[in-house]
């Protein structure tokens, strides 16, 4: 027969063992074969809910490595942010959409470098914003897109630019061709691309000089502080400065044949006289303005004709620039009449 104090040592025994046995299943239990992290409640070869608390942990607290336990193919937890090193594959029955629910503001990656590979369509039924990190355009960042916040566009890389989305899919040339110059007021503008799409359009706005103001594309007809001395065609007749009637700079005519008055005949426009330096005068040093050199050749009786006529601008312009009448001017009051 077992004595009282026999019974209460067996059962301290008893108690002990059980304690420590309990102890150990519960320390198996409550730690991860990869390190001393929190239990989240899922242990090998089971399925159900967890939960874990990263407060103040600096380490990896909460991984599921690959089959041959290296964390970094998988997916783990670091003080409460996600890191994936090779994938994180969430699977669902047949059929279901999968819901990944982010609360909060959210950040995947830390650079440029960082990039995030979306195979199948990207459905976003809120707003997309696209920032402009990325500076390079190249054939490695081809199809690239970026918002431009100085211009206020969207842009998309090409390979070799950027260029406006809505200039770079579709756009129509604004001007004929690069280098062609028109004038807006007393602004030149020169026919360019400016926005970095793949069509021209007007700018490089230019003030014209003092003494000139603008039309036909480039610098105007000068005033009488200067002279048209820009070699272009000044007042769009086709003709550049050095042979343009309106040109107050190229001087004033000597006259030495009759009046500048013709008629037709047979089809034809005939002259009074086609020699060199004409002039709407009947004496060498006077002009006419265009009214008076109008009722000149009406009233004009030579050649024993008596229907003279005063040609239209056109045709005074043609000849007035044309080789046996080169370097002649019509002065510039007498130009600026009805036509």
């Amino acid at each position: 027969m077992i004595s009282k104090q026999n019974k209460k040592l067996t059962l301290g025994i008893l108690l002990t063992f059980i304690i420590c046995i309990g102890s150990a299943i519960f320390a198996a239990y409550s730690t991860g074969p990869y390190g001393n992290y929190p239990n989240p409640g899922h242990h090998p070869g089971e399925i159900g809910p967890g939960t874990f608390n990263a407060s103040g942990v600096f380490i990896p607290n909460w991984s599921f490595p690959d089959s041959t336990g290296n964390r970094f193919s998988g997916f783990e937890i670091i003080n409460g942010e996600g890191q994936f090193y090779k994938g994180l594959q969430i699977d669902d029955y047949v059929g279901a959409p999968i819901d990944f629910l982010v609360r909060g503001d959210t950040q995947l990656g830390d650079d440029s470098s960082d990039k995030i590979t979306v195979k199948g369509d990207l459905n976003v039924s809120g707003g997309l914003k696209v920032g402009d990190s990325s500076t390079t355009c190249d054939s490695s960042t081809e199809g690239t897109v970026k918002y431009n916040y100085e211009e206020h566009r969207l842009e998309l890389c090409n390979s070799t630019d950027w260029v406006s989305v809505s200039g770079g899919i579709s756009c129509v040339n604004l001007c004929p061709s690069e280098g062609d110059t028109r004038c807006i007021g007393a602004i030149q503008q020169t026919c360019g691309n400016y926005d970095a799409d793949i069509c021209l359009e007007w700018g490089n706005d230019t003030n014209c000089s003092v003494d000139c103001s603008c039309s036909c594309g480039d610098y105007g007809k000068t005033t009488e502080v200067g002279f048209c001395s820009d070699g272009k065609d000044n007042d769009c007749d086709g003709f550049t400065d050095s042979n343009d009637c309106d040109c107050i700079g190229t001087g004033t005519c000597s006259c030495t044949g009759t009046e500048w008055c013709g008629k037709k005949i047979s089809g034809d426009i005939v002259y009074v006289d086609c020699n060199a330096n004409k002039c709407w005068s009947p004496t060498p040093g006077s002009t006419y303005t265009w009214s008076n050199a109008i009722d000149y050749c009406n009233n004009l009786s030579y050649g024993g004709f008596t229907d003279w006529v005063l040609p239209d601008k056109t045709t005074l312009e043609n000849l007035c620039h044309s080789d046996s009448c080169s370097g002649t001017c019509f002065d510039g009051e007498g130009y600026s009449g009805p036509y």
